[in-house]
C-alpha cells in the first residue's frame, strides 16, 4: 500500500498518477477533512475501473489506517 497524506488537488492527482502507473495495488488517501478522502477515492476508483486498471484507492481520516504502508 502507498499512502498519500492530503486528499486535495495535489494529493488526488498524486493518487491518480500512482494508480495509473500501477506502483502498488492499493493506494490510501489520508486527510483530516471528513468525507474528502473517501469522496476523492470513490471518484478515482470509478475512473480507474473505466480504464480497466485494477488498483484500489481508499480514503480515510484515521492515521492508523496507514499502518503497513510501503511508501508514505
Amino acid at each position: 500500500m502507498i499512502t498519500i497524506i492530503g486528499a486535495g488537488k495535489v494529493g488526488g492527482d498524486a493518487a491518480l498518477f500512482t494508480a495509473l502507473r500501477r506502483l502498488d495495488d492499493e493506494v490510501l488517501l489520508l486527510d483530516i477533512a471528513e468525507g474528502l478522502p473517501q469522496g476523492e477515492a470513490m471518484d478515482l476508483n470509478h475512473m480507474l475501473s473505466e480504464q480497466g486498471i485494477d488498483v484500489n484507492v481508499k480514503g480515510s481520516n484515521n492515521y492508523e489506517d496507514m499502518r503497513g504502508s510501503k511508501i508514505v
